[in-house]
């Protein structure tokens, strides 16, 4: 018997799209990001939420769509990505799909382009597809590093980082 994994089914665009759930620690409605300069190597911003500050990325342009348009079913999807907390804007949230196992075809059995390293692989759900997504690549591995830089600073002074991106603001 094989072991039932979850996933946690949302949309961007038409695109139906997929994480497993041991990968989401929480969703949250979507709350202002404070911009992200240059600096930081982001494609968004920054939120501060229960007393972390934590890098939020809008996953359309991570998939090299137009920027989400804010709706009352937006959402930001925390995830944890290269053993940190990251957000994921993502145009609504559908739902936590148990799956078996045989429901997954693996990106290995699949020949696909390179850049779509960025997917486990494929389910199907009743008469639904969905792509499921592999948050550990969804960067491209030079972002990884700046990515993995900015987190430890937000951990080890999220203040500092707050007041430097306030003041670019002004």
């Amino acid at each position: 018997m094989t072991n039932p994994i979850s996933l946690l089914t949302f949309r961007i665009s038409q695109q139906r799209l997929a994480l497993p759930i041991d990968k989401v620690r929480e969703v949250i409605r979507n709350v202002p990001v404070m911009p992200a300069p240059a600096w930081t190597g982001l494609l968004h911003g920054i939120i501060h939420i229960r007393g972390m500050v934590i890098p939020v990325m809008d996953l359309r342009l991570v998939l090299g769509s137009e920027p989400s348009i804010d709706t009352s079913k937006t959402r930001i999807v925390i995830v944890e990505m290269l053993e940190r907390s990251a957000g994921f804007i993502v145009d609504e949230v559908d739902d936590i799909i148990p799956l078996k196992q045989e429901q997954l075809i693996p990106l290995s059995s699949l020949s696909w382009e390179k850049k779509t390293a960025v997917l486990v692989g494929i389910a199907q759900i009743e008469e639904q597809i969905y792509l499921v997504l592999d948050m550990d690549y969804l960067i491209r591995e030079e972002e990884r590093k700046v990515f993995q830089e900015l987190c430890l600073k937000l951990q080890q002074n999220p203040m500092e980082i707050t007041k430097k991106v306030e003041k670019e603001k002004l």
